[in-house]
């Protein structure tokens, strides 16, 4: 596997994160991606010391983000777009003229 960053496809991460690859993916420093541990902004698992994010918690926090996204874009904007979230990682977008 390649390096990771902002911009790698979920499908393409590991299936387990290490906490610098999370930081790395969401665009944060260490020490706020250690601040989403414990405020349980994201969910992850401890294996002996070390702490690693699911490749799954990072798909329902993308999603979600990217639903919000797009929900305001298009109020804000008034447009006749209509979504349809069809899973975590599928979303249908229509154009209403």
């Amino acid at each position: 596997m390649g390096s990771i960053n902002r911009h790698t496809r979920l499908d393409d991460l590991p299936e387990f994160l290490t906490l610098e690859e999370y930081a790395t993916y969401v665009d944060v420093s260490p020490s706020a991606a250690y601040e989403h541990l414990q405020t349980r902004k994201v969910h992850a698992v401890k294996f002996g010391r070390f702490w690693r994010v699911p490749r799954a918690s990072l798909m329902a926090m993308t999603s979600h983000r990217y639903r919000t996204e797009v929900q305001a874009w298009c109020e804000g904007f008034g447009c006749p777009v209509r979504c349809v979230f069809e899973s975590r990682t599928r979303t249908r977008c229509t154009y209403d003229a």
